[in-house]
C-alpha cells in the first residue's frame, strides 16, 4: 500500500483550495497512492465568521466533499479528508469541523 499525505496551505477561498487539493490528489494517484489524506479544514480557513457564513455549505451541499468523493471513485482510492468546515442546522449558526473517510467507490465510510 502506498499512502500520500497532502499538505495544503488553505486559504479562505473554497474553490481555490479545491483546485489545489485536486492537483495534489492527481499527482498522488499518478505516483501510485492507494490511500490519500488531506489536511484539517481542507476547504476554507478564515478568521471571519461573516466570510465563513457566506462561503461555507452544509455537508449535503459542499462542493469540496462531492468533488473529492467523485475523484476517489474515479481513481479507485481510499481518501481521508482531514476535515471540512461546514455549516450546520444549529440555530446559533455554529459551524462544524468534520472528517470524512471515503471508500474507493466514493461512498462515505
Amino acid at each position: 500500500m502506498k499512502i500520500a499525505l497532502l499538505q495544503l496551505n488553505s486559504s479562505d477561498d473554497p474553490e481555490e483550495n479545491l483546485h489545489s487539493v485536486r492537483a495534489y490528489f492527481d499527482e498522488a494517484v499518478q505516483q501510485g497512492a492507494d490511500f490519500i489524506l488531506t489536511p484539517e479544514v481542507t476547504n476554507c480557513v478564515s478568521t471571519s465568521r461573516a466570510h465563513q457564513q457566506a462561503v461555507l455549505q452544509t455537508q449535503n451541499e459542499d462542493r469540496t466533499l462531492q468533488a473529492l468523493r467523485n475523484a476517489a471513485a474515479a481513481c479507485g482510492v481510499h481518501l481521508l479528508i482531514g476535515s471540512l468546515a461546514l455549516k450546520t442546522d444549529d440555530p446559533d449558526g455554529r459551524f462544524a469541523n468534520r472528517s470524512f473517510l471515503v471508500a474507493p467507490d466514493g461512498t462515505l465510510l
